[in-house]
């Protein structure tokens, strides 16, 4: 693992890329909708082979989300 400072935020690497980003806390956050919760889960990294179970798990998941409007908040 290897430390790479940048002001006040952290990149932790494991075999030159990097895996993890540690940051002081943003003040302000964003609000997120029920409706949005599909959009973010697609944009994360693909998982490899071994979290194929997790994988299913969490498609199970989403496929029993409630439907809310759209201006209503999921977390």
């Amino acid at each position: 693992m290897i430390l790479s400072y940048d002001g006040e935020h952290y990149i932790i690497q494991r075999g030159g890329k990097p895996i993890a980003f540690m940051g002081p806390v943003e003040e302000s956050r964003k609000e997120r909708t029920l409706k949005e919760l599909n959009g973010l889960l697609e944009r994360l990294p693909k998982l490899g082979k071994e979290a194929a179970t997790f994988e299913r798990d969490i498609e199970e998941v989403r496929s029993r989300q409630p439907t809310l409007s759209a201006g209503e908040e999921w977390a």
